[in-house]
Order: C-alpha cells, then sequence, then structure tokens
C-alpha cells in the first residue's frame, strides 16, 4: 500500500523538485530571491507531469482498488 502511494506520488514531487532546483540555480545566478517567482514554474512542472504520467498513475490506482476490493471478504472476516 505504502508502495503504491509512493509510486503515485513520485512523477509531481520529483518533476516539482526538479524545476525548483533549476529555478533556484536561475535565481542564484541572476541574484533574485523571490519566492512568488519560482511557485508558477513548480505548479507547471508537477501538472505537466500529471498529464504525462496521468493514464499510469489512474491505472496504477485502479488495479490497487480492484485488488483491494476482491480482497475485502478475507480482511473483514
Amino acid at each position: 500500500m505504502l508502495l503504491v502511494a509512493l509510486y503515485l506520488s513520485l512523477p509531481p514531487v520529483a518533476a516539482a523538485a526538479l524545476a525548483g532546483f533549476a529555478i533556484g540555480l536561475l535565481q542564484s545566478a541572476t541574484g533574485q530571491n523571490d519566492q512568488a517567482v519560482s511557485f508558477f514554474p513548480r505548479l507547471l512542472a508537477a501538472g505537466a507531469a500529471v498529464m504525462v504520467f496521468g493514464m499510469w498513475m489512474v491505472s496504477l490506482a485502479t488495479g490497487f482498488w480492484y485488488r483491494l476490493w476482491i480482497s475485502l471478504p478475507e480482511l473483514v472476516g
């Protein structure tokens, strides 16, 4: 269950982290330190990652819920 949560959260979090790192390098090179400037690119990167990996994420979540629903009698009884 925790691996499913990791797999579902990894693409947007990794994309936002990479975008934040790139924007941080750019800001340190230019000397500009504004937090509002780095928010929008990170949001766009996370949204793009969801658009790219969205079908895989939905498939993974659907498979998890299907397996959970099928094994529900064993978990309850």
